[in-house]
């Protein structure tokens, strides 16, 4: 589990330059699309999952140690957006955490361990923590690597880590339930 500090070599300012190169660079958070490595700075800080919100003209980063924003017209890092309390175990006891945008451009992050979900507002850029009720598996540990937001549905669909199974979180971001 990821305990909330970054490699000796790697500062958080360090990390948000480093994202904007990767930006300017084009990378579009798929590592093995691009010329970049799938971690940047001497492999301290990976980005576990990357959107591009092109209505908004932002990209955000999860990384461990919180999401990075970054202006994608003038590629500087808005802010560094720790997420307090989030933990997940990743490879080889989990899955990858997921980063998901919705429709008015909030961001959620899951966790792979617990089913709680941090959402960052799009304009102030606050964290708020949501524990979700789950409908079903209340005995086992579910954590989710899978998260979108369906437009269809108007509603998150989120993947649970280890089961395969998929869970509906409804929009008021409190209550999962599980999907025959």
């Amino acid at each position: 589990m990821y305990d909330g500090t970054i490699g000796r070599k790697m500062t958080v300012a360090g990390a948000g330059i480093a994202l904007m190169a990767a930006v300017a660079a084009g990378f579009d958070g798929n590592p093995a699309s691009q010329d970049l490595p799938p971690a940047w700075i001497d492999g301290k800080l990976p980005i576990l999952q990357f959107q591009k919100d092109a209505v908004r003209n932002r990209a955000w980063a999860l990384t461990p140690a919180g999401v990075f924003v970054v202006d994608l017209k003038t590629r500087r890092t808005v802010a560094h957006v720790p997420l307090p309390g989030w933990n997940w175990a990743g490879e080889p006891y989990g899955c990858t955490p997921s980063l998901a945008l919705g429709p008015q451009g909030a961001a959620l992050v899951s966790s792979d361990v617990v089913p709680t979900l941090w959402r960052i507002d799009p304009r102030t850029l606050a964290v708020s923590r949501h524990e979700l009720v789950l409908d079903a598996d209340s005995g086992r540990d579910v954590g989710f690597s899978g998260l979108s937001y369906s437009a269809r549905q108007a509603t998150y669909i989120a993947v649970a880590c280890g089961q395969g199974s998929i869970w509906r979180v409804d929009s008021s971001l409190k209550r999962g339930q599980k999907v025959s």
